[in-house]
Order: structure tokens, then C-alpha cells, then sequence
């Protein structure tokens, strides 16, 4: 999973390979470019708060297309 951004500032996430630095976003359809977004982790089970990490990750995209 990682996410895309395009020119006019579209964020989204896509689940591709990870030799795929392009994708087309599909809120405007210009090309969006990968982006690092770190996963922070604060101790205890990492694979735990990364699934923490994905579902408020998600919920936020999807408030911010609203």
C-alpha cells in the first residue's frame, strides 16, 4: 500500500508493487506521483499499530474527499 499525489494535490492510496512510482489519480486523472509517508510506532506490537496506522489513515482520506 502506498500512496500517490498528483499536481493539483490529491492524496490517495493504492495497493501496487513496489516498483510502481506512477499511477493515474483517479479524482482528476492526472499523473500522481508515490510519496513517503512514514508509519510511526511507538513501541509494543509494530504490526499492531501499523494496522492502527492504515485504519485512521483511511478514515482520513476518506474525510478529506467528502
Amino acid at each position: 500500500m502506498f500512496d500517490f499525489k498528483c499536481d493539483n494535490g490529491h492524496v490517495n492510496e493504492k495497493f501496487v508493487d513496489s516498483e510502481t512510482t506512477e499511477v493515474q489519480c483517479p479524482d482528476c486523472s492526472l499523473i500522481a506521483r508515490k510519496i513517503v509517508t512514514p508509519v510511526t510506532i511507538n513501541g509494543g506490537d509494530s504490526w499492531k499499530e501499523t494496522r492502527k496506522w492504515v485504519k485512521k489513515r483511511e478514515s482520513h482520506m476518506r474525510a478529506t474527499k467528502a
